[in-house]
């Protein structure tokens, strides 16, 4: 998935929820790379939305801006009664997007691979 620049979209799910059960969203990426070599290294802000509301975010970091995936990661968020965002009866799109902090001409791209996808999974929390 290629950012330009603007944030961009790199998985959706929907969930319906019954109100009162909290949910888990996991999110993988092998790396971030640039298309080719040259140039600074890079950032990319990772965001989880549950609807329109931003609920983490973690930074991917790539040292080498040399055309290899580096700074991959997971981000998980639980919804929780006591954090306040227990998602409300229904359905709900939950939004894995990136946004790039890259200060070169090329564009920032979220890597994943046959061996190691881009993966976003949502599950109830269970006790």
């Amino acid at each position: 998935v290629t950012n330009t620049g603007s944030e961009t979209t790199i998985l959706t799910a929907s969930v319906t929820t019954d109100g009162s059960t909290d949910i888990r969203i996991f999110c993988k990426w092998r790396g971030i790379l640039v298309s080719s070599s040259g140039g600074n290294d890079m950032r990319a802000t990772m965001k989880l939305y549950i609807g329109s509301t931003l609920v983490d975010d973690l930074q991917a970091y790539n040292p080498k801006n040399d055309g290899n995936s580096r700074g991959g990661g997971v981000l998980i968020h639980e919804t929780s009664s006591v954090l306040g965002d227990t998602p409300s009866a229904g359905t709900h799109t939950i939004k894995w997007t990136f946004l790039q902090n890259y200060s070169g001409s090329l564009n920032v791209v979220a890597d994943g691979a046959a061996g190691s996808p881009l993966i976003l999974s949502v599950r109830p929390v269970v006790l």
